[in-house]
This record gives C-alpha cells, sequence and structure tokens, in this order.
C-alpha cells in the first residue's frame, strides 16, 4: 500500500489526531497529533515505516512532537523502533518540539539522549 492510501487510512481510523505528511526538500516532516497510545501506535507503525522507506540516505525524517498529549510504551517502542531503522538507513530522524510530558517519559526510561531533538524558532530553551 502507498503512502498516500496508508496516511487516507490513518487518518480515517483517527479523525480526532490526524497525522499530516510533508515532502521537503530534505525528506519528510511528520505531525502526529493526540495520544500515541497502543492502538495509535500499532495503526501509525506502517505509515512510519512507509514513510522511512521513501527517504533516500542521508535524508531528514522529521517528526513533530508539539500536538502529542499522551505517550503509553508502545508509542515510546514505535519511536525508538523507528530510531534503530533510520540509523541503519542512514536517515537522520529528528523529534521536533517534544511536549513536556512525553519528555518526561522518554527522560525517566533513559532513551532522550539517544535521540536528534529541535525546537521550532520561537519556541525557547535549548534543546
Amino acid at each position: 500500500m502507498g503512502l498516500d492510501l496508508l496516511l487516507e487510512s490513518f487518518n480515517r481510523g483517527h479523525a480526532g489526531d490526524p497525522v499530516t505528511i510533508a515532502r521537503t526538500r530534505e525528506g519528510f516532516d511528520v505531525a502526529l497529533s493526540g495520544e500515541l497510545d497502543m492502538q495509535a501506535s500499532n495503526d501509525l507503525s506502517p505509515l512510519l515505516e512507509a514513510t522511512l522507506q521513501e527517504c533516500s540516505a542521508g535524508a531528514r525524517l522529521v517528526l513533530d512532537l508539539s500536538r502529542v498529549t499522551y505517550v503509553a510504551s508502545m508509542g515510546v517502542g514505535l519511536l525508538s523502533t523507528l530510531m534503530v531503522k533510520a540509523a541503519r538507513k542512514t536517515v537522520n530522524l529528528v523529534l521536533l518540539d517534544i511536549p513536556p510530558r512525553v519528555r518526561q517519559v522518554m527522560d525517566v526510561l533513559g532513551l532522550l539522549s539517544f535521540f536528534v531533538e529541535e525546537r521550532s524558532p520561537g519556541k525557547g530553551g535549548p534543546a
């Protein structure tokens, strides 16, 4: 199934928390929203994997987490698995604007230091 169909299917099933994907010169920007609970993570996995497959070596895959309100262990696992697969493909995975609640979970688990993190201009504070 192609990326567009996977995106359409995900958004149909998660209308209240849609995902947007934009192709950029450097790769892809993916904006997530809502809860990364078990169901959302299971449904999101094929979409993120397909997006990663569309990236060429050296590309940037940016996950904008600014509208994520909650992350469960499955969500953290999804991000961790994507990070490993991106590294194997030499794709630069970037987590953008990690909300405090999500940051806290990842920090407690000791995983935050393994990710490349950025903040949008004007969001303040060091990344």
